[in-house]
């Protein structure tokens, strides 16, 4: 199943596995500063240097990643590519803080995800662990699975699964087409390029065995 391109429809007769989520549930991004505490991207994959596992891939939707922790939120924004180092030991460059912000979200009404946490949801739409846990080299096709789980769950306003490198936690992306931008609210906690903001990402990024350096090493 891994690194396969999607069915042209959901395997399942029944569709996805949708998870409700409650609202008042709380969870937290790392976001772009000319973004607000709530705001959703419009910015397709192609666009970004760094883009995500579920980003759109031309602008179609607008998109919120969040995490269930403050840690999750930190875990999938840095802990990508030459962070992670073969020892398991990891720098990141403190030019990486640079505008960003850490927000907390809250939901203010039930939300319906697909669910790809577990055997049952993943087989359900045809894949396997691969899907949620693969590297960024293959984003471009994890995108175009979006693009289909999308198709087949018409109604749902997002996904979550368990976050790769955090997976003791749940990591999510809303849509803003399907209405979740105004089903949750954001409130903005740190400035990460601050001086309290650099000791709270060097603290946290220590718990992922992770260092911040002045400089790209």
């Amino acid at each position: 199943m891994p690194e396969r391109e999607p069915d042209a429809d959901c395997p399942s007769p029944n569709g996805p596995l949708l998870e409700t989520v409650p609202a008042g549930t709380i969870s937290w991004r790392i976001h772009s500063a000319r973004f607000g505490p709530a705001g959703f991207s419009p910015v397709p994959a192609s666009d970004k240097r760094e883009s995500g596992r579920f980003d759109s891939i031309d602008g179609d939707y607008t998109y919120l990643y969040a995490g269930e922790t403050r840690l999750t939120a930190f875990a999938e924004t840095f802990l990508r590519g030459s962070t992670v180092m073969g020892s398991g030991v990891g720098a990141l460059p403190r030019v990486r803080l640079a505008n960003l912000r850490l927000s907390r979200i809250e939901t203010t009404d039930e939300l319906q995800l697909v669910s790809l946490v577990g055997g049952e949801a993943l087989r359900r739409i045809g894949q396997d662990a691969w899907l949620t846990a693969c590297d960024e080299s293959d984003y471009p096709i994890t995108r175009r699975w979006a693009r289909a789980i999308r198709r087949w769950a018409p109604n749902a306003h997002g996904f979550v699964w368990l976050a790769k490198r955090d997976n003791r936690h749940r990591a999510y992306i809303l849509f803003g087409d399907r209405g979740a931008d105004t089903l949750v609210r954001g409130e903005e906690r740190m400035a990460l390029d601050t001086e309290e903001g650099e000791l709270f990402a060097t603290k946290m990024l220590a718990r992922l065995s992770v260092s911040v350096e002045a400089f790209v090493p």
